[in-house]
């Protein structure tokens, strides 16, 4: 029986790989975008203790949480299939490593985001929905995971 060679990645015609291009044209925007996540995130501490004060205060947070949603989501992705189409090269497991640290001290700063909205009282909750700024998006708005904008 004659042994087939899984081909390596290079050998691979390129109309037959992803086009990563959607996500980042290069390794560079990449790491342009990482930079920023990892530079932005501690930002999220500015609202500690204070989501409860205002629908404003809780509406700038969530937009905020959204932002860096929206980046981080396109950072895994890359990073993701990128080591799917080559699990040793070690490139891409320094990068998809990189994610998952950043992810944990993202995970640690923000902590405090679902406790204090769940803390903040039924009537007041009811409120902050009712006020423009979360109005719009208040159909999607739960204790538990906060709120998705939909503007």
């Amino acid at each position: 029986m004659e042994e087939t060679k899984t081909p390596t990645r290079a050998e691979i015609a390129e109309r037959d790989k992803w086009d990563l291009i959607q996500l980042f044209k290069d390794v560079s925007q990449w790491q342009e975008d990482f930079a920023w996540v990892q530079q932005t995130f501690p930002r999220i501490t500015e609202w500690k203790g204070k989501l409860g004060e205002s629908a404003g205060s809780l509406a700038s947070c969530l937009e905020f949480d959204k932002e860096l949603d929206l980046k981080i989501e396109r950072l895994y992705h890359f990073a993701s299939l990128q080591l799917a189409e080559d699990s040793a090269n070690g490139e891409y497991l320094a990068r998809i490593g990189q994610l998952q640290n950043l992810l944990t001290k993202i995970g640690e700063a923000a902590a405090f985001v679902v406790p204090e909205i769940q803390a903040i009282a039924d009537e007041r909750w009811t409120a902050f929905l009712k006020e423009a700024v979360l109005e719009a998006g208040a159909s999607s708005c739960t204790r538990s995971a906060g709120c998705a904008r939909t503007s």
